[in-house]
């Protein structure tokens, strides 16, 4: 059932998508306004747009071991770049925003459960197809 898309669309290709879209969103914010919050808070757009369309694409991919754990690490990986970035770019440390340091933590639970979820609906739908009746 592995398709084309999904080829066309693997966790590296999101990741740097979501990286790149991160990077242009923290640096339009930096350009628009001095507010050191902003940053941190489009680095979190790309970080949700990431988490969104790599559990919908894992619906139709076959492996777990194959496509989600590579996620789950692509997943750090640009979590940690972009915040990086945006804490460079606003001159200020993520600390002092304390709510984004509850946001992080709700998106990382966001994540791994959503994308639990989705491996379930397809194991559902395996079962589905496979059932003769």
């Amino acid at each position: 059932m592995e398709s084309g898309l999904i080829q066309k669309f693997s966790p590296v290709k999101q990741g740097v998508v979501s990286l790149l879209f991160g990077v242009v969103l923290i640096l339009m914010s930096r350009m628009l306004t001095a507010d050191t919050m902003y940053p941190f808070l489009f680095a979190f757009v790309a970080i949700v747009a990431y988490c969104i369309t790599n559990a919908f694409f894992s619906l139709f991919h076959d492996s777990f071991a194959r496509y989600v754990w590579p996620s789950w690490g692509i997943f750090i990986v640009l979590t940690a770049l972009l915040l990086l970035f945006a804490r460079f770019i606003s001159d200020s440390s993520i600390q002092e925003h304390r709510e984004f340091i509850q946001m992080l933590f709700s998106v990382v639970i966001f994540y791994v459960l959503f994308s639990l979820m989705m491996r379930l609906m397809r194991l559902l739908w395996q079962f589905a197809e496979a059932d003769k009746n």
